[in-house]
């Protein structure tokens, strides 16, 4: 995946694709390696959806959020 910067993001944690209340599809997949050079990440498996150019990337550690209120 083609990011813009991939400071701070890590191995082992989630990349999550899509905002909540935005996106009709927000999806997660284990990062699997940050390659040096910063602009990429490598992830466990293939995301399900095609998702635009400009979508924010955000890095959870936990694969799964409940939403209580």
């Amino acid at each position: 995946m083609n990011i813009v910067n991939s400071f701070a993001f890590a191995a082992d944690n989630f990349a999550v694709m899509g905002e909540s209340g935005k996106d009709e599809v927000i999806e997660s997949e284990r990062i699997s390696a940050v390659p040096s050079g910063g602009l990429t990440l490598t992830l466990a498996t293939a995301l399900d959806y095609d998702y635009p150019k400009d979508s924010v990337v955000y890095q959870s550690r936990y694969d799964q959020v409940q939403i209580e209120s």
